[in-house]
């Protein structure tokens, strides 16, 4: 091991920016020392600072966030 008692990080937020635009966000949580998801959370923000928060990791945890694109079909 590492020689310690590695804690547990529950409750940790990150805050992105304060002028985010609306839209359907997808967040994937990563263990950054695993390389394994920790989850997935789909987030219909409304505008402004976007808030995220974390789901209970040991060490390091990184996350990809991703805009949901919707396609309009095209009028004929």
């Amino acid at each position: 091991g590492e020689g310690y008692d590695a804690k547990v990080h529950t409750g940790v937020q990150v805050r992105i920016g304060s002028q985010v635009a609306p839209g359907t966000c997808r967040v994937e949580w990563w263990d950054a020392n695993l390389g394994t998801v920790l989850g997935v959370q789909v987030i219909d923000h409304p505008g402004g600072a976007l808030e995220l928060t974390a789901p209970n990791f040991m060490h390091h945890v990184a996350f990809k966030l991703q805009r949901s694109v919707v396609t309009t079909p095209p009028t004929k």
